[in-house]
């Protein structure tokens, strides 16, 4: 059969605009983060690759997002699709009522299920029984103490074991040994230091000294917690009182200053073994009663309400935690770990030894630590980082700088909770 040419024209010409009518009818999903740089080109591609597999839908990625920015969208009826978030801020958005509960979505738009996250990541995103964000960037578990071995063995100090935890005090053995000053005692490398990362926070005090921060309600639980006033008495004694001049000390793992630090994400992809150019080695994270604790965190997503697209985007948070290639390029070239179980397995195979044993603390804990997901949560760090620095310092007791961490903790509760 023979075609004329303007036969032949006329079919082209629908064709392309059909193919511009179906670009211009594809749903798009605004999604929000908070970072940008490289983690955010990467994040680029994936959503071209969910484009790709997925016509008729796209997703336009916005950087430079937070938690004030989001509670002025929804107010103005303009919210994104899909925002990523931290605990605090899904909780107080989930408890007025700002965000979709996701448990429904799923159940009848995904094929992805609860139980395909690694154990202990169900748990995150949940506030008051009702799911509002999914796990979705820098989830990996918090705790190990990562050291430089190089420094270990010239220090003479004998590896400790991996399959338990060291105490308190075999940490602040080792600190003494790997310390160094100058001619003029001032300090060169810091053992130990408190204020390398995660070491005196409120959530370590949580984890690693089994501290309980908050009463029924969320109310804080400062005032009067001699749990909490110990565990800051002690590390004072062992990790500040031994060493002058360590809190004018500018710590960093990064460039050798500090011997030690409680960081297990430093493990993915020999990160800080890449830095430093030293070996690394680690164990589990010293525990006030020897538990092997391990502790879950990550950035969430979850879907304001007033989105136009809820469906649309309960698929594309699926496709992120679902899809092996997807969580692959994510890993290997944004470094952003995923609680997605049958990867993380199928990883660790591949993994050099110490990456794997860090992998694997996910399933050996005994104890596990979710992160605090309640819109108390900075107002909690922000208490209990003053209080520390207030006893560090030698300005207060424990107790009295708890008693005044509670005051203003409480004020902030007040203006959460009863305002409802």
């Amino acid at each position: 059969m023979r075609y004329s040419k303007r036969f032949v024209v006329i079919v082209a010409m629908l064709i392309v605009v059909s193919s511009m009518v179906s670009a211009a009818t594809a749903t798009e999903i605004e999604f929000w983060v908070w970072f940008g740089g490289v983690q955010a080109e990467v994040l680029r591609g994936v959503l071209n690759d969910f484009a790709a597999k997925n016509p008729g839908l796209s997703a336009r990625l916005v950087t430079g997002s937070s938690g004030e920015k989001l509670m002025t969208a929804i107010a103005a009826g303009s919210p994104p699709d899909l925002a990523a978030m931290h605990g605090g801020e899904y909780s107080l958005l989930g408890m007025k009522g700002l965000l979709h509960p996701l448990d429904p979505l799923l159940k009848a738009h995904s094929d992805f299920q609860i139980k395909d996250l690694a154990r202990g990541y169900e748990r995150l995103g949940i506030y008051d029984g009702t799911r509002y964000a999914l796990p979705f960037w820098d989830v990996a578990p918090t705790y190990a103490l990562v050291y430089n071995a190089d420094f270990f063995d010239e220090a003479g100090i004998v590896r400790p074991p991996r399959d338990r935890a060291p105490s308190w005090i075999e940490v602040a053995e080792f600190a003494k040994k790997l310390t160094r000053t100058d001619a003029d005692g001032r300090l060169t490398r810091a053992g130990f230091s408190t204020r390398e990362t995660w070491h005196a926070r409120s959530y370590t005090f949580e984890s690693l000294f089994d501290v309980e921060l908050y009463k029924e309600g969320y109310r804080p639980n400062l005032a009067g917690n001699t749990r909490l006033a110990s565990a800051m008495a002690l590390m004072k004694e062992l990790f500040v009182d031994p060493y002058p001049g360590i809190l004018q000390f500018s710590p960093s793992v990064t460039s050798g200053k500090t011997a030690m630090i409680i960081h297990g994400a430093y493990l993915i992809g020999g990160r800080l073994e890449k830095q430093l150019h030293h070996e690394v080695d680690a164990t589990w994270a010293p525990h006030i009663d020897g538990k092997l604790t391990q502790r879950w965190r990550s950035w969430c997503v979850g879907i304001p309400v007033g989105s136009d697209h809820p469906v649309e985007a309960i698929r594309l948070i699926s496709f992120l935690l679902s899809d092996q290639e997807a969580i692959n390029v994510m890993w290997d070239e944004g470094g952003a770990f995923t609680a997605n179980q049958k990867y993380l397995l199928a990883k660790s195979r591949t993994m050099p030894p110490l990456e794997r044993w860090f992998i694997e603390t996910l399933f050996q804990a005994e104890r596990i630590v979710v992160e605090d997901m309640s819109p108390m949560k900075v107002t909690m760090q922000d208490a209990v980082q003053m209080a520390v620095n207030s006893v560090f310092n030698g300005q207060e007791t424990p107790e009295a700088a708890l008693d005044n961490a509670q005051t203003f903790a409480m004020g902030n509760w007040r203006t959460i909770y009863e305002s409802q």
